[in-house]
């Protein structure tokens, strides 16, 4: 018997050694709370795993957006759409935010509209507290019209994290996204907390020096 308790948790430990920082199963839902710290709002916004597409060395996950953060008009453009890569090979999890390799069936860009680079955050386990996140960066043309966009950050170790939908292990990082829009540019700074198999668990948007603006936090997850 207790040859058997062994390798259960030694297959166990495998099992959850090599999980991708997001949710593989079409149709979940993670509801999600932001209180705005200025404003005094609070937003509440629903995720869905909409589509998982299995590559072989990798498997895409779409993650679609719905709520009070987002209009007809960013869901008809696909602006709430959040897309996952998980590379079987490296068990690491890439959070696409930007792309302009055009690499899934459901970014289709028209002819006048030219796109280059990736931003993206890799998240893996074996990380120190203090790692750079690789720089990236991505460049969109459209006619007369320029954007620029680039990411820099740090890992900032592990931290258990509380919320109405449990308690979760997740991996923290700090983030640097700057962009650019003809003459008109912006950076936003923000904290947040991922979980294995879960996804996102807690956002914070905050300035330069540290000060909260606004608090994302998950509240429940429906299978």
């Amino acid at each position: 018997m207790k040859k058997i308790l062994v390798l259960l948790c030694f297959i166990l430990y495998i099992i959850s050694a090599h999980a991708q920082y997001c949710s593989i199963k079409k149709g979940r839902t993670a509801y999600y709370v932001t209180t705005e710290v200025k404003e005094g709002k609070t937003l509440k916004d629903t995720m869905c795993i909409a589509d998982v597409v299995d590559k072989g060395d990798r498997l895409i996950i779409r993650e679609d957006a719905f709520g009070e953060h987002y209009d007809s008009l960013s869901i008809k453009s696909g602006i709430n759409r959040l897309f996952y890569i998980y590379h079987k090979s490296q068990d690491m999890t890439e959070v696409i935010l930007l792309d302009g390799k055009s690499e899934y069936e459901y970014q289709k860009y028209s002819k006048n509209i030219y796109a280059e680079g990736r931003i993206s955050i890799p998240l893996k386990d074996h990380v120190q507290n203090g790692d750079d996140i690789p720089q990236c960066n991505f460049l969109q043309k459209s006619g007369p019209m320029t954007m620029k966009a680039s990411l820099k950050g740090k890992y900032k170790g592990r931290e258990t994290i509380h919320t109405p939908a449990g308690d979760f292990d997740c991996i923290k990082i700090y983030t640097e996204q700057k962009g650019k829009v003809m003459f008109i540019s912006e950076t936003e700074y923000s904290i947040d907390w991922y979980a294995k198999n879960i996804g996102l668990v807690k956002s914070e948007t905050i300035t330069k020096k540290g000060k909260v603006l606004s608090t994302t936090l998950l509240y429940a997850i429906k299978e």
